[in-house]
């Protein structure tokens, strides 16, 4: 069985070519073969300039906790909830989410969360638009 994923794009095409494409290529395939469709909305994923605005902050505070950056990143996750624990067999089992899941509004919280993070430390963080970045979390 083969499968095929259509992603629609609003801002490129429109949902009916999404479908005429997906009819176009199972029409291609020979009978014999089974397909899956999935056809589903593009995902609004955090941006690559909100990663690196955030990573920026987070090596603040690890500079100056003393600490490193993938510790600082479980903290702040953990406060806002990107962490879960569940104990199995008496065991606590802890599984962080990752924030690539995360999509652009998400992903300003987190970054809020961070720049709170920065304020309590009484660390001067630097505004997007010092790295050239469009701001309110880069929309």
């Amino acid at each position: 069985m083969k499968a095929e994923k259509f992603i629609i794009n609003r801002k490129h095409e429109s949902a009916r070519d999404v479908y005429q494409n997906a009819i176009r290529t199972i029409s291609m395939r020979s009978k014999s073969e089974s397909i899956v469709v999935t056809i589903q909305d593009e995902r609004k994923s955090r941006s690559s300039q909100q990663n690196a605005y955030v990573h920026k902050l987070i090596g603040l505070i690890a500079d100056k906790q003393g600490e490193d950056i993938e510790s600082v990143k479980r903290q702040i996750k953990y406060r806002i909830g990107l962490i879960e624990q569940t104990i199995i067999n008496g065991d606590l089992i802890t599984e962080i989410t990752s924030t690539a899941s995360l999509d652009k509004a998400q992903f300003s919280a987190f970054i809020e969360e961070v720049i709170k993070v920065c304020e309590f430390l009484g660390i001067t963080y630097p505004v997007p638009s010092f790295y050239g970045f469009d701001d309110k979390y880069f929309n």
